[in-house]
């Protein structure tokens, strides 16, 4: 499965000498992670392709 989205389901956030990654906030990412994550049998394999937060 390919998710494309305008966001990933993390979140980038650099402070000059680390990067820190959290989950995105959003109703979408929630939904779709609790959705494969009950799936995981059938959806074990995807990628999901989107923007980082952070320019790159």
């Amino acid at each position: 499965m390919i998710i494309v989205a305008n966001r990933l389901p993390i979140a980038i956030k650099n402070n000059g000498e680390k990067f820190k990654f959290q989950q995105s906030p959003g109703s979408l990412i929630s939904g779709l992670k609790t959705y494969l994550e009950g799936k995981h049998e059938a959806f074990s394999d995807y990628i999901w392709v989107g923007w980082p937060g952070i320019t790159v």
